[in-house]
């Protein structure tokens, strides 16, 4: 009785000890950020970087032009944030969401490598930017890229 017991206990904590692991490699901080500098904030171009699995949005800012460039590079990672190779069509897409009227947005639908794109605005005003994985990814793959959005 006493070596099932152990033998029980023992299964226990090498299951929860493999869960743990598997659980960490799908704890990946998704974030979008704002690559400040002194001037980025008075200028027509900010600067962002993103890391998801899923999608991300930035925090609100003011486009004073209805012809918006958005460029960058964006490419698929390893849990340690190296390139993984078999992924150059990788699909995904960067919405311009107007922040009072969440209809009037703009869609690019992007794929990993280089990108550049102009858009046509309905409106200026306060907009957000959503990065959206429209792909498939291994559970310790992500979405990595920078780039910048000008006006």
């Amino acid at each position: 009785m006493r070596k099932i017991v152990i033998l029980f206990i023992l299964c226990l904590c090498i299951g929860n000890t493999t869960l743990a692991s598997e659980s960490n490699i799908n704890l990946i901080e998704e974030k979008f950020e704002w690559e400040e500098n002194e001037f980025s904030i008075m200028s027509n171009s900010r600067d962002f970087s993103f890391f998801i699995r899923w999608s991300v949005q930035s925090s609100e800012f003011e486009i004073t032009n209805t012809s918006v460039t958005v460029s960058g590079f964006a490419e698929v990672v390893d849990q340690w944030g190296l390139p993984v190779s078999g992924y150059d069509n990788h699909q995904y897409e960067i919405i311009l969401r107007e922040t009072s009227f969440h209809w009037r947005s703009r869609t690019v639908e992007l794929t990993t490598g280089q990108f550049r794109e102009t858009i046509e605005l309905p409106s200026t005003g306060n907009y957000k930017i959503e990065i959206v994985n429209k792909d498939y990814l291994p559970s310790n793959y992500s979405l990595s890229g920078n780039g910048s959005v000008s006006w």
